[in-house]
C-alpha cells in the first residue's frame, strides 16, 4: 500500500533566499495527499533554520540532513529513498511549481497509466506563464519511450531536467534508476535512462515548473567538472546502447543524444585547466578520458580554399556563435592569419563578453557598427545553420560563409 499519493523531493543546500517560495508554492496546492521530503546536503546558511521551522509548521514536510556536502545527485537519492509516494517529483530548492500542478499531473498520470509524464517549464519572469494558453488540453499521444526518445533528441529546445517529468516511483525501483553521484549536469544522464526505458510516456504542452536562473547556480560555472562530468555521462550513454539493443532509427537518437554531451563535454573542456587524472568515474572512464584529452582535437567544420581567400580580402570578419562551433571557426582563422573583427550572438543572456580573446556583442548592437564590407561565418551547428543563415538575411547581411561539416548534428 502507498502511503502518499505524491511524494516531492526537494534537496537543499545555502538557498536561504528561494526556499521559503519554494515551500508554500507546493503548501499552497490544493492537492493535499503528498509529503515534502527536504534534504540539507550540510547547507551553511539559514536554509537548515527555515527547514526547521517549515517541519515544525506542516506534517507533510519531513527533513533529512545529511552531515556533509554530497552533491545535488546524492540528496535526491537519499530522497527517493526515503519516499513512500506513488508518484515522484523532483523539485530544486529556488524554483517553484505553478498552482494546480499536483491535481493536473496526478490526474493524467492515473487516467493514462503513464510511468511518466512529461511537461514544460518557464523562467521566473516569464509571462508564458499566466498566459490563456497554459491550460491543459488532454488529447495528449501516449508514446513509448523509445519513441519518445526519437522525438525529443532532435528537439532544439529540449530540457533534460528531471524535474520537468512526473515519474512512478515503482518505475524508478524495477529499473534501477537513480542519479549518478559525484558529477554535474546528472539531469541528461537520469532522463535518458527514463525515457529509454519507459513503456508509456505523455507529453503535456503545459507549464507547471518555474525555474530560476542564478548566474552562480552549478550549471552556469563553467568548470572542468562540467567536462569530466559530461564525459562520463557520454560514457554512460554510450555503456547502455551497448548492452541494449535499438532499430536503426532508434540508434540515430541516442547517438544524437551522445554526440550532444560530446559537445557539451569539447566545450567545458575549454575552460579552467585540466586535472591530472579524472575526478569521477570509474578506471574505464579515465583511460578513454586521457586518451581522448591527448589526441589532437579534430575540429567539427572545415573551410575551402575558396571561403578562405574570400576571407582574407574582406575588411570585416564576424563569426556568429560562442559555443564549440565558433571556437573551431576562430582555431582555423588565427592559423590561416585572418583577422576577427567580432563574435556575434542573438541575445548576450548567458553568452561570455569575450569569447576566444574576442570581444561578444548581440547582432543587432554590432549591425548598428558596421555595415560594409562584412563576411558573417557561421559558428554554429549543422542543424541549426539554415535557420541562423535566414535569420542573418533578413536583417539584411548578403554575405553568409557556412562551414563544411564533418557531422550532421
Amino acid at each position: 500500500a502507498y502511503m502518499k499519493k505524491i511524494s516531492i523531493i526537494v534537496p537543499v543546500y545555502n538557498v536561504e533566499e528561494y526556499l521559503q517560495k519554494c515551500l508554500d508554492s507546493i503548501l499552497q496546492q490544493e492537492f493535499t495527499d503528498y509529503e515534502i521530503i527536504c534534504v540539507d546536503d550540510a547547507s551553511t546558511d539559514n536554509s537548515r533554520d527555515i527547514l526547521d521551522a517549515y517541519e515544525k509548521q506542516y506534517g507533510v514536510i519531513q527533513v533529512i540532513k545529511h552531515t556533509e556536502n554530497r552533491g545535488l545527485s546524492a540528496a535526491r537519492n537519499t530522497g527517493l529513498e526515503r519516499a513512500t509516494g506513488k508518484y515522484i517529483w523532483f523539485v530544486d530548492s529556488d524554483d517553484m511549481i505553478n498552482s494546480g500542478s499536483l491535481t493536473e499531473l496526478y490526474n493524467i498520470a492515473e487516467k493514462n497509466n503513464t510511468d511518466m509524464v512529461c511537461f514544460e517549464l518557464a523562467y521566473a519572469g516569464d509571462e508564458k506563464v499566466e498566459k490563456e494558453d497554459n491550460i491543459y488540453i488532454g488529447n495528449e499521444k501516449i508514446y513509448s519511450g523509445k519513441e519518445f526518445l526519437g522525438i525529443v533528441a532532435y528537439d532544439q529546445k529540449r530540457s533534460d531536467s528531471a524535474c520537468i517529468r512526473f515519474i512512478k516511483r515503482s518505475f524508478l525501483i524495477q529499473n534501477h534508476i537513480n542519479f549518478y553521484e559525484g558529477i554535474l549536469h546528472e539531469d541528461a544522464l537520469f532522463s535518458f535512462l527514463c525515457i529509454v526505458q519507459a513503456e508509456r510516456i505523455i507529453k503535456v504542452n503545459k507549464i507547471y515548473y518555474i525555474c530560476h536562473r542564478r548566474a552562480t547556480s552549478i550549471t552556469a560555472q563553467k568548470t572542468q567538472m562540467s567536462a569530466e562530468s559530461n564525459f562520463v555521462i557520454m560514457m554512460q550513454l554510450i555503456l547502455y546502447w551497448y548492452t541494449h539493443s535499438f532499430t536503426e532509427k532508434e540508434n540515430d537518437a541516442v547517438k544524437t543524444y551522445i554526440f550532444s554531451r560530446y559537445n557539451a563535454y569539447r566545450y567545458y573542456s575549454r575552460f579552467g585547466t585540466r586535472a591530472e587524472k579524472l575526478g569521477v568515474g570509474n578506471s574505464v572512464d579515465k583511460a578513454l578520458y586521457d586518451m581522448l584529452y591527448n589526441m589532437k582535437k579534430d575540429k567539427l567544420i572545415s573551410f575551402s580554399q575558396v571561403q578562405l581567400e574570400h576571407m582574407s580580402n574582406a575588411k570585416n570578419i564576424i563569426v556568429y556563435g560562442a559555443a564549440n562551433y565558433a571556437a573551431d571557426v576562430v582555431d582555423i582563422l588565427k592559423e590561416k592569419g585572418i583577422k576577427i573583427s567580432r563574435i556575434a550572438v542573438k541575445k548576450m543572456d548567458f553568452n561570455p563578453t569575450i569569447f576566444c580573446e574576442i570581444p561578444v556583442d548581440t547582432i543587432e548592437h554590432i549591425s548598428n557598427l558596421l555595415k560594409e564590407d562584412v563576411v558573417i561565418v557561421l559558428g554554429v551547428s549543422y542543424k541549426n545553420s539554415a535557420d541562423v543563415k535566414k535569420q542573418l538575411e533578413v536583417l539584411g547581411y548578403a554575405d553568409i560563409l557556412v562551414p563544411e561539416y564533418k557531422e550532421q548534428y
